[in-house]
């Protein structure tokens, strides 16, 4: 893929346009994909955004109560970029793991 033939740890803005190209089209394993890439070539420095987008995909993959720890991780961060969206997601993977039978 072309994104695996640049360093995507100074293309921040071309890893989201991945990022986003994959949300949209519901490619949920391409996303975590990308997204642990970049998490683990930065490895010191996890970006708050990205984890969130993993978290999603995850969610959006079914593995709810996977997906709820990375969030509530992501919400005790308290990286004000994201804070709503990872709120919202939570109370999202609450409501759909209500829904699931026992």
């Amino acid at each position: 893929m072309l994104w695996q033939k640049k360093d995507l740890a100074v293309m921040s803005g071309e890893t989201l346009a991945f990022v986003n190209y994959y949300v949209r089209t519901g490619y949920w394993r391409h996303m975590q994909h990308v997204c642990n890439e970049v998490l683990r070539k930065r490895s010191g420095s996890a970006e708050g955004l990205l984890l969130f987008w993993k978290a999603f995909g995850m969610l959006q993959e079914g593995a709810i109560s996977d997906s709820i720890r990375e969030f509530e991780a992501l919400a005790a961060r308290q990286d004000a970029q994201i804070a709503l969206p990872v709120k919202i997601a939570l109370v999202h993977a609450y409501q759909y793991a209500a829904a699931l039978p026992i």
